[in-house]
């Protein structure tokens, strides 16, 4: 269409409202309508991270004064219909062409009884399927406690040494069921001796530990974050460590920026940033360098590994971030508001000490009073 439209513009033997009307076709183009930013196009709403684009689904509903937004044009992994960032968002693509996308025609309904949907051949209606947290591809549409079993319990049919980093893990190959996953084991965990006085926790404020992998990834399930892998504690030959799926396809901050690969993906880089230095800065995490900002290739979505250096006692942002203005969505603060004391120590006790959860909620409380003044007037 560009092409004959192009062609005609530029055609003087044509009569001049022909040429007229093909110079319009292709300023409309290039305007928001069929820009790839634009409502016809834009993607970020399906595939970036929720709590950096809460934001701006926010602001585009309640722009129309609606309730919810139902997208087309990217096609779920489910092949069912979805719904994401608290039921404002419907993806309605089931890639009903079968024989390319593998999926069914769907309908949804809509009316005083909520959302229904009814699938192709299926009498029955059902809601929407929540949209699974998916941290790194793996088979079959297996969900995040499907991989945690499968971590736990697979055989391990291959072991390779990683000689990456001080502590040196393990790659590990396991099967079960005809399935074949890689994961990370890690088994460094500092001892820690606790002090007196001011200098109580210096052990801790150094430590490198395996639980603080897990401690991270139950957190990131907390916030519903999904950019931290699922880590689960196994014991391997006599050793307790922590499980951690393995990424594949992983490309490093340092290796885009030495080669000077451009990231061309549907979520802008900035955003996933901003939700990592808000993360390290609730964990402290002391050990983010450009090798371990990591991303998959292809779609430039920013994934968070290495965090057995982190949960120190520390009041304020781990050094690498202290420069920078830390910037959150109000989704985001309301989640991190939502921790306390009790849910915490449910979740991670088993992994950070006392101390350490007191010290994350100080400085949940520091990003929060931040965040509320940034929004003040």
């Amino acid at each position: 269409m560009v092409a004959i439209a192009t062609a005609l513009a530029a055609n003087e033997n044509i009569a001049e409202e022909t040429r007229l009307a093909a110079s319009d076709l292709l300023a409309a183009n290039e305007g928001l309508a069929f820009n790839a930013d634009g409502p016809l196009w834009y993607r970020g709403s399906a595939l970036c991270y929720p709590l950096s684009e809460s934001s701006v689904t926010r602001r585009a509903l309640e722009t129309q004064q609606v309730q919810r937004a139902v997208l087309g044009h990217t096609t779920t992994a489910s092949r069912k219909v979805e719904s994401r960032d608290d039921g404002r968002i419907i993806l309605l693509d089931t890639g009903m062409l079968t024989s390319y996308y593998g999926g069914s025609a769907a309908t949804l309904i809509i009316d005083e009884h909520g959302l229904q949907v009814r699938y192709l051949d299926q009498a029955s209606l059902e809601s929407p399927s929540v949209q699974t947290r998916k941290v790194g591809a793996r088979p079959d549409s297996m969900s995040d406690d499907e991989l945690a079993e499968f971590l736990r319990t697979a055989k391990v049919i291959g072991s390779e040494a990683i000689p990456v980093g001080v502590t040196l893990p393990t790659r590990l190959t396991l099967e079960k069921d005809g399935i074949q996953l890689d994961a990370i084991f890690k088994t460094e965990s500092t001892e820690i001796r606790r002090g007196r006085g001011p200098n109580k926790n210096r052990m801790l404020n150094v430590s490198d530990r395996w639980q603080y992998e897990i401690a991270a990834y139950r957190l990131d399930r907390m916030l519903g974050l999904d950019m931290v892998p699922v880590a689960v504690e196994r014991n391997v030959n006599g050793k307790d460590g922590a499980l951690i799926f393995w990424m594949d396809g992983l490309i490093s901050l340092l290796k885009k920026n030495r080669e000077k690969i451009r990231a061309d993906g549907w979520c802008p880089l900035q955003p996933q940033h901003d939700l990592m230095y808000v993360w390290d800065t609730l964990i402290y995490n002391d050990d983010r360098t450009q090798q371990n900002v990591t991303y998959t290739q292809g779609d430039w979505m920013l994934k968070l590994i290495d965090q057995s250096r982190s949960f120190r006692t520390y009041r304020n942002k781990p050094p690498y971030v202290r420069e920078r203005e830390l910037k959150m969505t109000r989704e985001m603060a309301d989640r991190l508001a939502a921790l306390d004391t009790r849910r915490l120590s449910a979740e991670l006790g088993a992994y950070i000490n006392r101390d350490q959860i007191r010290a994350l909620l100080r400085r949940r409380d520091s990003l929060i009073n931040n965040w509320a003044e940034i929004q003040s007037p």
